[in-house]
């Protein structure tokens, strides 16, 4: 009988470590760095992004058919090591600046139902910069 006793606690603690790790935007990000709004992201030498405020999430919802994607839309800050500008980035296309391309490459978490849309503090965004070498913006 005491040893039956002492199998419980074991047997929980054994399955409590086996349930897989709740879904997060921070540990969704995988190798990227993503930044939550007001933190800020190097994208380049003297090039810094800091997502300010969320003006659009018009994704699709997983529970609903759409005849477009949506988009996300920022107003960032972009450091550009001699100056710093305020700017709106928009997911559906890259911006032109500094001599090249900024696009956002990551926005989690990813759309969910109607009813439930995520908290401002829930978001993480990945950004990245290409150097214009052709004139063209990078492709997708």
């Amino acid at each position: 009988m005491h040893s039956r006793l002492l199998l419980v606690p074991c047997l929980v603690a054994l399955a409590a470590c086996a349930l897989p790790p709740e879904s997060t935007p921070e540990n969704e990000c995988g190798e990227e760095q993503c930044v939550a709004i007001g933190e800020s992201q190097q994208v380049f030498a003297d090039f810094a992004v800091t997502p300010l405020d969320l003006l659009e999430d018009s994704r699709c919802p997983v529970d609903a058919q759409c005849v477009w994607a949506g988009r996300v839309r920022l107003r960032v800050q972009l450091d550009l090591g001699h100056e710093s500008i305020e700017a709106q980035i928009d997911s559906s296309e890259p911006m032109r600046i500094n001599g090249g391309f900024l696009s956002m490459n990551l926005v989690l978490p990813e759309p969910r139902r109607r009813e439930t849309p995520p908290d401002k503090g829930e978001y993480r965004f990945n950004f990245t910069f290409a150097p214009d070498v052709m004139g063209q913006p990078p492709a997708s």
